[in-house]
């Protein structure tokens, strides 16, 4: 193994379902059971947390393969689903789907763009951590 990093976070219950996530440095996070399994709206869940991991993460790759390759590109934003289903060993993500709308100024670029979303994509450490599916839609847009 040539290198090696170590995340934490520190998770506490306050109460009911719900308890914060913490790390050095970070501010906290109110963390909750989703209200499909009982757990109060307006909070972060595991689940979103999750897709958000994932779609922060292909956006964070995608950042730093852009400016690696000296790409331009006018805008980034992605939307991220992940289905869950219950199987005879409980519940799973099965398949995850990040939808990318990216802004480019041509239709060269537009092609460009798409391979480096996809080469984000492949080389995304959560992406490539998870056992549910993951697709990628890029949307890449002309925009003058």
């Amino acid at each position: 193994m040539e290198q090696q990093y170590t995340y934490t976070a520190d998770i506490s219950w306050s109460d009911g379902k719900t308890g914060s996530a913490a790390a050095d440095g970070l501010p906290d996070v109110v963390v909750s059971t989703p209200p499909e399994f009982g757990g109060p709206s307006g909070k972060w869940s595991p689940e979103h947390l999750l897709v958000a991991s994932l779609g922060s993460c292909i956006m964070t790759t995608f950042l730093a393969i852009a400016e690696a390759s000296k790409f331009a590109f006018s805008h980034y934003r992605s939307h991220v689903e992940g289905t869950i289903e219950r199987w005879d060993t409980g519940y799973e993500f099965t398949r995850i789907t990040v939808s990318v709308d990216l802004g480019v100024a041509d239709e060269r670029a537009a092609t460009r763009g798409e391979r480096l979303l996809h080469k984000a994509e492949q080389n995304c450490f959560i992406s490539n951590s998870l056992k549910a599916s993951v697709e990628l839609v890029p949307q890449v847009q002309v925009v003058s």
